[in-house]
């Protein structure tokens, strides 16, 4: 029997294990189902009989009384005996219906017009910015990159799969029981959302060129994402270049960990507590070879809005411009705006040097330079610790 659903399975001992839901266009034979029937072939059903209103809510994979009503209601709608059992007659309407659901995907140039407004946004997670990537409008909606979304809700715990354009959330057990499941309708759409295995929305999917990786990227409709967020406790606020998430106190409060100008996790900002007036007042308090006060005091607003720009930690752009000027005292500091070392070889580093119009562009440049090489998937030195390119 063809089939085109929205296929999830997972292991159903208190949701431990959840595998990637997929979108399947390939012949599917489907047995038949029943009450007391389980495994992923239920999770199947379920999740089309909530894309096409027939709410079971979650698709846990056991075909229990709620199923079953929902199941003769289909039946009636569609004037097949009502029995509740799914076999071929059933299985036949139901497979028409749901791959009505399913649309072409939407590819975009990146010269192409209908993408609009591309520019950067800023992702905030319980008040920390977690990341800026670049977004746009596309059909008068605003599309953001479903990697960097991703990234901001690892700060929380999640994990994520991406298969057959499913975007899975696997939500930690312990904020596995809050999840709200009722109420699930979708309609048409490319990509689709899934929270442990239930898939809560079809959306409009666009693939299109990320301006700071330049590689090509899924981008989803930010409204629908924000709407399969609150069902798992994490509130938005979006200003059309801002989007504030908050998670719900059940969920734990989130928050980076790092140490100022110590070790950092590049995947996160600076803790709020970190501003450039408190940049400014640790530089002009650094010692160095006896001198107290750092060259660099005064750049607190570039090394805040570099990384409010591009995501990158503001304290690692201290940290390693203090180590390759020697807190700003270096020639190259000092002659070129050169804070990073860049093209300072070993050699002849005064002469190799790079020359930099300012020390302000020398900090953007050196986090436009993580961001795309070091921190995105595609760049040529992605997972690797940032280092002195001289």
């Amino acid at each position: 029997m063809k089939a085109q659903h929205v296929v999830a399975g997972m292991t159903l001992s208190a949701m431990v294990a959840v595998s990637t839901p997929a979108v399947s266009y390939a012949q599917t034979t489907e047995g038949t189902l029943q009450a007391g029937s389980t495994g992923s072939t239920v999770v199947l059903l379920q999740n089309d009989l909530n894309a096409l209103g027939y709410t079971v809510g979650q698709a846990d994979g056991q075909f229990g009384v709620k199923t079953t009503t929902e199941v003769e209601a289909f039946q009636k709608a569609h004037k097949l005996a009502a029995d509740g059992v799914v076999g071929a007659a059933t299985w036949k309407v139901l497979d028409a219906a749901a791959a009505a659901l399913v649309t072409k995907p939407i590819a975009l140039s990146a010269s192409s017009k209908a993408a609009k407004s591309i520019g950067v946004k800023h992702i905030y997670y319980n008040n920390e910015l977690i990341t800026s990537p670049y977004g746009f409008t596309y059909d008068n909606t605003t599309y953001m990159p479903i990697w960097y979304v991703m990234e901001t809700l690892d700060k929380e715990g999640f994990t994520h799969t991406w298969s057959g354009n499913v975007w899975n959330i696997i939500v930690p057990n312990t904020a596995s029981q809050s999840i709200d499941y009722s109420d699930i309708r979708y309609g048409k759409g490319s990509m689709a959302i899934a929270i442990n295995g239930t898939v809560v929305a079809r959306v409009i999917g666009v693939t299109h060129v990320d301006p700071a990786s330049k590689s090509t990227t899924t981008f989803m409709p930010i409204y629908y994402v924000e709407q399969a967020l609150n069902r798992i406790g994490i509130t938005s606020d979006w200003n059309g270049t801002t989007w504030k998430m908050k998670s719900n106190a059940s969920q734990g409060g989130g928050g980076s960990t790092t140490v100022p100008y110590g070790n950092v996790d590049l995947r996160f900002p600076a803790p709020g507590s970190i501003t450039a007036s408190s940049i400014d007042s640790y530089l002009s308090k650094s010692a160095y070879q006896g001198t107290i006060g750092s060259p660099l005091t005064g750049l607190g607003a570039s090394f805040i809005d570099a990384q409010n720009t591009y995501g990158v930690d503001a304290t690692y752009l201290v940290a390693h411009a203090l180590l390759e000027s020697a807190y700003g005292t270096s020639a190259i500091a000092q002659q070129d705006n050169n804070l990073f070392g860049y093209g300072a070889y070993t050699d002849n580093p005064g002469q190799d040097a790079g020359v930099f119009p300012s020390d302000d562009y020398a900090i953007r440049f050196q986090a436009w330079e993580v961001r795309n090489n070091y921190l995105n998937p595609a760049g040529s030195n992605y997972g690797a610790p940032p280092h002195s390119p001289g």
